[in-house]
């Protein structure tokens, strides 16, 4: 028997728990999206992507957020620089950064709550290589009305393990 490809829904008291852990209010579209699915195992989204379970976020945010620590307690400087188009700052680590989508072992999409002078909060950002990322949207809800009709417009590809993602042109991470 085949395992279901979205998960059943979160729960609202557990979506409320993770908002309140990583002190990041999740879009209004996300949120819904999770009442629906806490996740998926299905890579329904760009490049191979699946969106993560509730766990995964809040497991993810708080090891990133360790790593953060544990160089500031090391003393490394951390970058605080910008990206060149000025949306985003080029940090690796930052607790407001919520990460939400995978295609590996760990997070490559993420909302990036801090952006920088030309960005939006709420931002999409997509990890191109092991330390910079792109940004993608300029918020979650952008991201759907951008993906979605592709999706609809059938330009995925079902196999035997679901979609396989839509290869939207972003670089692989």
């Amino acid at each position: 028997m085949r395992e279901p490809a979205f998960n059943p829904p979160a729960k609202v008291k557990r979506l409320t728990a993770v908002e309140a852990r990583t002190g990041l209010r999740f879009p209004e579209e996300l949120r819904a999206m999770y009442l629906q699915h806490d996740g998926a195992s299905v890579r329904w989204l760009p490049n191979g992507m699946w969106l993560r379970t509730l766990n995964e976020v809040e497991q993810d945010w708080l090891d990133f957020g360790r790593l953060h620590d544990e160089l500031a307690e090391d003393g490394e400087a951390f970058d605080e620089d910008i990206s060149s188009d000025g949306k985003h700052f080029t940090n690796v680590y930052d607790r407001a950064r919520l990460p939400i989508a995978t295609r590996q072992d760990g997070p490559e999409m993420y909302l990036d709550f801090r952006p920088g002078p030309q960005g939006s909060s709420g931002q999409v950002l997509y990890l191109i290589n092991e330390c910079d990322y792109i940004v993608v949207a300029t918020s979650f809800s952008e991201f759907i009305q951008q993906y979605l009709p592709l999706r609809e417009a059938h330009q995925l590809v079902l196999d035997e393990g679901g979609y396989q993602g839509l290869d939207v042109g972003w670089p692989k991470a």
